[in-house]
């Protein structure tokens, strides 16, 4: 298990798209950089959005979807981090990991690794982005918090809000 300091939370749920799957203007709502209040829909901004795109949207097929979870766990082993949960998706992650060290870090390192065992395995890829430039940060404080996040990462984030 990582050590716990006072200088580093015990843990984190980071989620992230792939590129170009969950743009400002989105019609499941959007996250301005910097404000953390979700916005509505806006279809001209969605639209003008995608129109930025140097490249496709990236959606990840099962054999890639394995590729991530391998380099994600991996890269937690090598570096002594706990990996408690992932799931990775067609076009997004969940990661609930416990580190010492700052969650932007970890994401990073995260898609580092994803990123060169994926280019590794498809050349194709070289040269294009592959993931977002942000997510979304969840810092874990207590166990219960962690519980929650592992469950939902492997079973609830596709259930309808009830």
């Amino acid at each position: 298990m990582a050590r716990h300091s006072s200088q580093h939370p015990r843990g984190y749920h980071l989620i992230w798209p792939t590129y170009g799957t969950w743009l400002p203007g989105d019609e499941r709502g959007w996250v301005q950089r910097g404000d953390p209040e979700r916005r509505p829909p806006q279809r001209g901004l969605a639209a003008w959005s995608a129109a930025q795109l140097r490249w496709p949207p990236l959606r990840f097929d099962r054999e890639q979807r394995a590729v991530v979870a391998a380099a994600f766990d991996d890269a937690c082993a090598r570096r002594g981090w706990t990996l408690r949960a992932r799931a990775v998706q067609t076009a997004h992650v969940h990661v609930v990991v416990e580190a010492d060290a700052d969650a932007s870090d970890v994401r990073g390192a995260l898609k580092r690794a994803a990123t060169r065992a994926l280019r590794r395995r498809w050349p194709s890829l070289e040269g294009r982005e592959l993931w977002a430039g942000s997510g979304w940060t969840c810092t874990l404080g207590a166990f219960v918090d962690v519980d929650r996040s592992i469950d939902y990462a492997e079973h609830d984030h596709h259930r309808p809000r009830r």
